[in-house]
């Protein structure tokens, strides 16, 4: 397993992080760096590298996953009005651990 910052950091506690919500096996938190206004990060808190991965070997923690995300989403929304849900794969993942990108605003250019 390479640069998983949320197995190796998040998931062991290495870092404070502000939680939006938790569930048995997926996280949402304020992101610790944020590139946006409102920047929640959502995780399995098992490890898995992407969406085609969850699929593939994990299609029972779907159900799970769409619930946080939802109620994170419409959290969300009802707060600003409205967000952005993205998830990277491949070369595009810095990390390689499944993760979501709930966000609001445009990304901030002065990280």
């Amino acid at each position: 397993m390479e640069n998983d910052f949320y197995c190796d950091v998040i998931l062991k506690g290495k870092v404070k992080i502000n939680k939006v919500l938790e569930t048995e096996n997926f996280l949402a938190y304020h992101h610790t760096k944020p590139a946006w206004a409102v920047h929640i990060i959502v995780i399995p808190k098992f490890h898995v590298l992407n969406l085609s991965e969850l699929i593939l070997n994990h299609k029972d923690m779907i159900p799970e996953m769409m619930d946080i995300l939802q109620k994170v989403v419409i959290k969300t929304e009802q707060d600003y009005g409205g967000c952005r849900l993205t998830t990277n794969t491949g070369n595009v993942q810095n990390s390689k651990h499944l993760h979501w990108h709930i966000y609001v605003g445009d990304m901030n250019m002065d990280l």
